[in-house]
């Protein structure tokens, strides 16, 4: 998985939220024991309308920045919240599209 670090590369998700978030969501790159980056949805989620299948995109530093070493990746995506509240139908890596992500490390 490093390669799509590397080359400037992102997590794309297309997914449909049921209702808004009221508590944190988190998505995660899990790597092994005590090896794991961690990033809130919960402000991106409240962006993007309910019911409608929406694209979005997070630029993979975020998740290096928060721990996640991408030569040990064991899950390639984790979503967390305290009850259901959105579906996934595709998750993939894309190489080099850091330019159209919808989350950056950056902000």
């Amino acid at each position: 998985m490093s390669r799509y670090l590397e080359s400037g590369g992102t997590l794309n998700l297309k997914l449909r939220l049921d209702e808004k978030p009221s508590g944190e969501v988190l998505a995660s790159v899990d790597c092994g024991s005590d090896c794991a980056g961690s990033l809130s949805l919960q402000e991106s989620l409240q962006q993007i309308p309910v019911n409608e299948w929406t694209e979005m995109s997070i630029d993979l530093q975020c998740f290096a920045k928060q721990g996640a070493d991408f030569s040990r990746v064991e899950s390639s995506l984790l979503l967390e919240n305290d009850k259901p509240l959105l579906a996934v139908v595709d998750t993939k890596y894309m190489p080099s599209s850091v330019e159209s992500a919808t989350l950056h490390r950056d902000g």
